[in-house]
């Protein structure tokens, strides 16, 4: 298993297509928790749900997960907990019990 570090220090660009991916990022998409409390997920060719109360960007760089607040949401770090971090894991299909988080 290898060390992932979650990275909430860089704003990423809100894109919706492959062609407009930096070359530093292999993958990229949005999730998003709703007003009912549901956790979405999608690549990078979607748009926020509607419903959306808190919504982000993720982007995959290396063993790196980049996330930054669509819009501002001030102190945005601190609503992303342990249980949205599997979250995100889980659909990118990274396994790994060793996480590095900076804010």
């Amino acid at each position: 298993m290898h060390t992932i570090t979650i990275n909430f220090t860089k704003r990423l660009p809100d894109i919706n297509k492959q062609s407009q991916l930096p070359s530093d990022y292999s993958d990229y998409g949005r999730f998003a928790i709703t007003n009912k409390g549901n956790l979405w997920f999608a690549g990078i060719s979607s748009s926020h749900p509607p419903d959306t109360k808190d919504g982000f960007y993720w982007a995959l760089s290396g063993n790196t997960i980049f996330i930054s607040p669509r819009g501002s949401t001030f102190g945005f770090p601190e609503i992303i907990g342990n249980d949205i971090i599997e979250f995100l894991l889980d659909k990118l299909r990274i396994k790994t019990k060793h996480i590095i988080i900076i804010k």
